[in-house]
């Protein structure tokens, strides 16, 4: 309690601290406490005393429930215009809990559950798979105590096929990208995140062509309304065994909920070339 460590935290944060010794002494505390303990105890209070009262921020509101949030499967169909291809119309369908630019109404806050994300581009004389994701699993942990230094591990992994560059409709590649992170909110509607990922890759199906590196990551989640949300994400890519590569990968997506089931998308992205898509995504 006389610490300088201690006493460095904010008050808030010492009364948090006490507050939990407090609780662990009564959970633990034997029918007959001895003199050294009641010492303790007294300590304790004499100077929790001298703290602020903590408000209880725990709602007596009943948590929603996930059918009043976003239904898990999904339909899409939107337009594109890549800067080397051209335009084209997209459809996609995938089957999930929940993802990070939907409402997060019922479902686990900063957190995304996505399975079999299929994405198909038609155009006048071609029609690509441009991506077949088997998952996408994301959890995001901010402060779970509120005590200054406290912190959990954000972690994350994805699976599946998608486009090795994007002015190259047939040219896929099978990757597998994960890693740990740390994630922070700022005003409450944000969340600001750092990831050092690790991937492997590869476009022939072979051990020995599979290329495998790390992808530092810098990303952010803003909901401005509650129907309007905004996500960026970029990453650098270096292959540290394997085929040599090193490239960016930049994501900036918005989502505009019209009702339950049906939201707009606004994604722009950049890998190698330049594209961006206009979707309509209708749940059910």
């Amino acid at each position: 309690m006389d610490s300088e460590e201690f006493r460095s935290f904010p008050e808030q944060s010492r009364a948090r601290i006490i507050d939990t010794l407090l609780d662990y002494r009564q959970y633990v505390k034997s029918d007959k406490p001895t003199l050294n303990q009641q010492k303790e105890r007294s300590v304790l209070l004499r100077v929790r005393s001298e703290l602020p009262i903590l408000e209880n921020n725990v709602s007596a509101e009943f948590p929603e429930a996930p059918t009043d949030g976003t239904p898990p499967m999904r339909f899409r169909f939107g337009a594109v215009s890549n800067s080397l291809l051209g335009p084209a119309l997209e459809v996609g369908t995938w089957a999930n809990y929940h993802d990070l630019l939907g409402d997060e109404s019922g479902h686990l806050q900063n957190a995304e559950v996505v399975t079999l994300d299929l994405h198909l581009q038609l155009r006048k004389n071609s029609f690509e798979v441009t991506q077949f994701q088997l998952f996408n699993i994301q959890k995001f942990a901010l402060n779970p105590t509120g005590i200054s230094g406290d912190y959990e591990w954000s972690w994350r992994a994805r699976g599946g096929w998608e486009q090795e560059h994007l002015g190259c409709l047939p040219c896929r590649k099978f990757s597998i990208v994960g890693g740990f992170g740390r994630s922070v909110s700022i005003g409450g509607k944000d969340l600001e995140y750092l990831f050092l990922d690790i991937f492997g890759e590869t476009k022939n199906d072979s051990w020995p062509a599979t290329t495998w590196g790390y992808a530092p990551h810098l990303g952010m989640l803003w909901s401005v309304l509650d129907i309007w949300k905004i996500r960026f994400d970029g990453g650098w890519f270096k292959s540290i065994y394997g085929p040599k590569k090193e490239y960016s990968h930049i994501r900036f997506d918005q989502r505009l909920t019209i009702a339950q089931d049906l939201d707009i998308r606004m994604e722009i992205e950049q890998l190698g070339s330049l594209e961006g898509t206009l979707a309509l995504h209708y749940f059910w």
